[in-house]
Order: structure tokens, then C-alpha cells, then sequence
């Protein structure tokens, strides 16, 4: 479905774009950038969805709270009987979607690690780092998916003591378990107004605890808004129209295997309409 979604875009931007004559003068960064986005761009996020899919076979509870999110918040065209439209999906608030996008993008082990090289020496935890040092940070380990190391406070940077102050952190206990509402929060009782259903009082919370799946900072992943459009968007319509059942374990492991990206080898599934 992505690869397809992609390959007519390209087709359409050929078309039209002078970006894709032959002759024309463009920046090398253009050329780079092109190439990793549609490589890059479709891996990753056509394997998150194969996790999805898992997520949701696994967690009926979760599954039917977010098809009840998503036949609140497309109302509309959960009454005439039609799809919801791209514009809907992506323009409506639906912050049960927004939680469960998040917390497949935490829990899906797509891309387990990420390199950063120092470009100067400097310190981390106490432990000097030359420059040219490459650092491997795991985005689905310690703090993110099981407890973390302990950390003497002073080890930290005065950076890392100040977003201490501004993300949450998880629950040891409950880590490690798929539960989007982590990344809900109930509003401000003033702009929750009479709550007429049972979403009007929450909103989604970015903040609510650590995540590393996209990078951070100026040199995070620059297709993280394009990820998280494709992801939403399949997502909401796979839900709208089937349930997910649970296969048996044969064809439904956890075993993982790793080509360009983390991808599950049994991704099966059994499907009903709805």
C-alpha cells in the first residue's frame, strides 16, 4: 500500500516538478535527500505498521477503544457509511489515535539503535568521549521499554537534569507493556467542558515519558511528520474496517529478524469486518 502510495507520487511529481527534468541545475542535498526519504521513509514505516498490526491482534481492549475513538471522532462518516477522508484523519482530533501511533512507535523495535558520532571531545555520565567517538543509544532499551541503569544525579549534564523537568518518566512496573493511555492526560476541567463522551476529557501528551524511536533534537529524524502521517492514516483505516484477531503462536511470534530495519517474521493475522 506505502510502496504503491509512493510510487504514484513520484510518478505525479515527475510530471509536474522541473526538480525531476533531466537537465535541470539542483543542489546535491536534493539528491541525497530524495533517495533516503523514499528508501528510508518506506522501510521503516511499512515495518512499524507490520508491528501495528501485532499491537492490535494482541490488545483487543485497546483495538476497541480505538475504533470507538475513531467512529466519535468521524462521526459524520460514521453515519452516512462511508470511509473517513484523508482531511478528517489527519485534521480532526482523535487524541486515542494520536496514543496508540505513539506507543507502537515506542514499543516496535524498527530501528533498535541509533549512532551519534562526537564532533568534539566531551563527557557523558562522567566518561570522557574523544571526538570522532561513535555513541550507539538504544531507542527500545533501558528507560524506554524496561527500567533504566541507575544514574548518579551529579553524573548528569545540566541539560539532562533540565529535561528531567519536562518529560515524564515510566513506570517500571509498567514499562514494558503496550498501553497507549500512558500517553493520554486529562484536561484542564475549564476546556473539558460537560465531556460528552469518553474522550472529551483527555488530550495526548507528548511529553508523558521518554522516547528515542525518531532521535531528538536538530538531528532527528527529518521524516518523522511524514512517518507519523502514513502510520496515522493506515492505522485509522485498518480499525475502521476490521477487527484483529490473534492467530496461534506459530504464526504469531515475537521473533524478530533484521534486514534494514526490526521486522516481525509472523505477522498473521485472522480478520473480520466490521
Amino acid at each position: 500500500m506505502i510502496r504503491a502510495s509512493r510510487h504514484g507520487s513520484l510518478r505525479r511529481e515527475t510530471r509536474v516538478s522541473p526538480f525531476f527534468q533531466p537537465r535541470a541545475v539542483r543542489p546535491r542535498r536534493h539528491a541525497l535527500t530524495l533517495p533516503r526519504s523514499l528508501v528510508g521513509g518506506h522501510d521503516t514505516s511499512g515495518t512499524t505498521l507490520s508491528w501495528v498490526v501485532k499491537f492490535l491482534a494482541d490488545n483487543p481492549h485497546a483495538q476497541a477503544t480505538l475504533r470507538r475513538q475513531l467512529r466519535t471522532a468521524y462521526a459524520a462518516a460514521h453515519a452516512e457509511g462511508r470511509q473517513p477522508s484523508v482531511v478528517e484523519i489527519t485534521k480532526t482530533s482523535a487524541p486515542y489515535l494520536d496514543a496508540f501511533v505513539e506507543e507502537s512507535a515506542r514499543v516496535a523495535p524498527t530501528l533498535p539503535i541509533i549512532i551519534r558520532e562526537a564532533v568534539v571531545d566531551t563527557t557523558v555520565l562522567g566518561k570522557p568521549i574523544p571526538k570522532g567517538t561513535s555513541v550507539v543509544m538504544y531507542t527500545n532499551g533501558p528507560s524506554y521499554v524496561f527500567p533504566g541503569v541507575p544514574v548518579a544525579e551529579e553524573l548528569r549534564s545540566e541539560s539532562s537534569r533540565a529535561a528531567r523537568q519536562r518529560v515524564g518518566v515510566w513506570d517500571d512496573e509498567t514499562m514494558a507493556r503496550f498501553t497507549p493511555e500512558r500517553w493520554l492526560k486529562n484536561k484542564d476541567p475549564a476546556e473539558a467542558g460537560g465531556g460528552a463522551n469518553e474522550f472529551d476529557s483527555v488530550e495526548f501528551d507528548a511529553q508523558s515519558g521518554p522516547m528515542l524511536t525518531f532521535g531528538a533534537g536538530p538531528r532527528g529524524c527529518f521524516g518523522r511528520r511524514l512517518a507519523y502521517l502514513e502510520i496515522r492514516l493506515v492505522t485509522a483505516l485498518l480499525v475502521w474496517n476490521f477487527e484483529f484477531e490473534k492467530c496461534p503462536e506459530a504464526l504469531s511470534s515475537y521473533n524478530a529478524k533484521d534486514i534494514l530495519t526490526t521486522m516481525p517474521r509472523k505477522c498473521f493475522v485472522k480478520l473480520r469486518r466490521v
